[in-house]
């Protein structure tokens, strides 16, 4: 299952979004050796910031899989801050309203190659969901060129170049620099995107909640028949605990 984590939430991730900065750590400066900035085990960017969505993919164990970070690009973002000149003068700019980028995409090992196909499925389907529910108009982001053919055949995403391909160093050790040339502060401030609906309402859970049997509690009212749905349902009107054959009511009673 993919989860969407936002400012809104992200209390109920703490562990998670650790593991997820860990991760990159691991991905981008130590296997691809890209000049990114660490620090306590995790990478992280002046782009993690209240306006930054995650999209993480867990195994059944909890682990995670893969990942990537969605961002709003109306008031900066790592393609127009830092990689303009990849976007054609003939595109839109990469900071028009409605632009997102995707960036910090990765798998882990055992979720690459034909192992990983379902695990990438889900999270290139949630990318253009989350996008969908803001109401972007596009979704930006940079890759390899040995990977555009792959992903154009097997992503199931609707993939245009935007510009022709360049070389790039791989870091942000140029990040200071333009920032400075551009007379910009460490971030670039820019008025907050609302998250979805369903995710607003999960700003009240306090700390501690499991998101995973949360996430269960989901499934087993999705999956129930449509009778034991409507108890539930009626439950707030009668004030009667429903008949629960299936174990719904206690585990979103857990959950909560």
């Amino acid at each position: 299952m993919i989860h969407l984590v936002t400012a809104v939430h992200r209390h109920l991730y703490g562990r998670e979004l650790l593991e997820l900065h860990r991760l990159r750590c691991r991905h981008f400066i130590e296997e691809r050796r890209w000049a990114l900035e660490a620090r306590e085990g995790g990478e992280y960017d002046a782009y993690d910031d209240e306006r930054a969505a995650y999209l993480i993919g867990f195994s059944p164990e909890r682990e995670i899989e893969v990942a990537c970070r969605i961002r709003p690009t109306d008031g900066g973002g790592v393609l127009p801050d830092l990689f303009p000149h990849l976007v054609s003068p003939t595109e839109p700019p990469a900071d028009a309203p409605g632009m997102f980028e995707c960036t910090r995409y990765f798998a882990v090992e055992r979720a690459r190659g034909r192992a990983g196909f379902v695990a990438r499925s889900r999270l290139h389907v949630a990318m253009v969901e989350h996008v969908r529910d803001l109401a972007g108009c596009r979704l930006l982001g940079f890759v390899d060129l040995p990977l555009l053919t792959h992903l154009r055949r097997f992503s199931g995403l609707r993939i245009r170049p935007v510009g022709f391909p360049a070389t790039y160093d791989g870091g942000h050790n140029r990040l200071r620099d333009r920032r400075h040339r551009r007379g910009l502060g460490r971030h670039v401030r820019a008025p907050a995107v609302a998250a979805p609906a369903a995710v607003r309402r999960l700003a009240w859970l306090p700390c501690g909640v499991d998101v995973f049997d949360l996430e269960r509690s989901v499934r087993l009212l999705l999956a129930a028949p449509e009778v034991h749905r409507a108890a539930l349902d009626g439950r707030a009107a009668d004030g009667l605990e429903p008949a629960d054959p299936d174990g719904v009511w206690q585990a979103l009673a857990r959950a909560a």
